[in-house]
């Protein structure tokens, strides 16, 4: 029975992917005889199935992988950088990406950082859903360059849940200085950084970590979305975490229904740590209130501990886009929003050269045989 489950399910999923692929395609092809653009689709993985994602021309997505870093220790040299180059992902090295960080005025970056659970796969997949969600539709936008910071997050084997949780607090913790060590080398610039569940820990703690020494001190803006702490951690480093003068305005969104919050919080608790939550934090006036701001998007989002979930609140879409544009007119040069970008310079001229790719490399295989990257293809390796 359960082979037959597992058969129908598989097969279901296969015939989703070729429904959406061969509308992806459809899509495309009015495009092309309207003379329009419409970006990159690509299939990505999700709870039920697939889900079909459009990276648009002017926008720029990367990887930063630290799942072979030691923890505690990390060298910069021990993280694979992969870029997203049609529908593969190609090796591409730090420098690379510093380098385009710096020199491009007219991308945005913004470093995502997921939470407990992932494996590299499901956090391309979760991270082009997150970038679809937020930023899909937006016109008036800065175009943005997203940059996945994935750390070793899967499911430990063969033990409970509550246990899974400690093995990656702490871990999330001890990754942290590699992530302050990344912050440090694209220093040279502002970031928008957002960090989901656990990766929240790995944003505070790293950001705690870096040192003003001999460089200029950016105030990178900050996004935590349903944030998750170690309970030996969290008591103490959240009220310093903002006068370090490292970090600007603090965005934090919670769910009061979210369970998997208000366990670690019991957990907390049962432990016998200062353990209040963030809500209770800034009543208490332990945090400064200028700089972090507490949302709770409770009334808009389902209880569910998942990342899609939280993003179905349009306040944290639109306080994401806003920070983003906040990043762009904090910047020395200007960003054009991209419907008024065509008439000058740079902008123009990424979006036209990526979309004559795009045709030339279409109308060469022929329309019937684009590739289109599915779940378990090699192209989202």
């Amino acid at each position: 029975m359960r082979s037959n489950r597992l058969h129908k399910r598989t097969t279901l999923i296969a015939i989703l992917t070729l429904l959406i692929t061969l509308s992806g395609l459809v899509i495309c092809a009015k495009g092309q005889d309207e003379g329009i653009n419409n970006g990159q689709l690509i299939v990505t993985q999700t709870k039920n199935g697939v889900e079909l994602v459009c990276v648009q021309p002017q926008d720029r997505i990367w990887l930063i992988s630290a799942r072979k870093v030691t923890p505690c220790a990390g060298e910069l040299s021990e993280l694979d950088i992969l870029s997203l180059k049609g529908t593969t992902w190609e090796c591409r090295s730090l420098e690379d990406l510093k380098a385009e960080h710096v020199s491009d005025p007219h991308r945005e970056s913004l470093v995502f950082v997921h939470g407990n659970r992932y494996n590299l796969e499901w956090c391309k997949s979760r991270g082009l859903q997150f970038y679809s969600r937020v930023f899909a539709n937006c016109p008036d936008r800065p175009p943005v360059r997203l940059i996945l910071f994935s750390w070793k997050s899967e499911t430990e084997k063969k033990i409970r849940p509550i246990q899974d949780y400690r093995i990656k607090s702490r871990r999330s913790l001890e990754l942290s200085c590699i992530f302050a060590k990344v912050m440090d080398y694209l220093d040279e610039r502002k970031l928008l950084i957002c960090g989901y569940s656990l990766g929240a820990q790995i944003v505070i703690k790293g950001i705690s970590e870096q040192s003003p020494a001999s460089r200029p001190v950016h105030n990178n803006l900050i996004t935590l979305i349903a944030p998750a702490f170690d309970p030996y951690y969290w008591s103490t480093q959240l009220e310093s975490f903002n006068r370090s003068g490292l970090a600007g305005p603090t965005k934090v969104f919670v769910n009061q229904n979210d369970k998997v919050i208000c366990a670690s919080e019991l957990f907390a608790k049962k432990v016998g740590r200062d353990c209040l939550s963030t809500s209770e934090k800034i009543a208490t006036g332990l945090m400064d209130q200028k700089l972090i701001h507490v949302f709770d998007v409770t009334a808009e989002a389902p209880g569910k501990h998942d990342l899609n979930s939280y993003l179905e609140s349009d306040t944290i879409r639109c306080e994401l886009r806003e920070s983003l544009s906040k990043l762009s007119a904090d910047h020395p040069l200007d960003v054009l929003p991209i419907q008024n970008a065509t008439a000058e310079g740079q902008v123009e001229d990424d979006v036209k050269k990526v979309a004559a790719d795009i045709l030339h490399t279409e109308n060469k295989a022929g329309l019937a045989d684009k590739q289109v990257a599915k779940p378990g293809n090699t192209n989202l390796k």
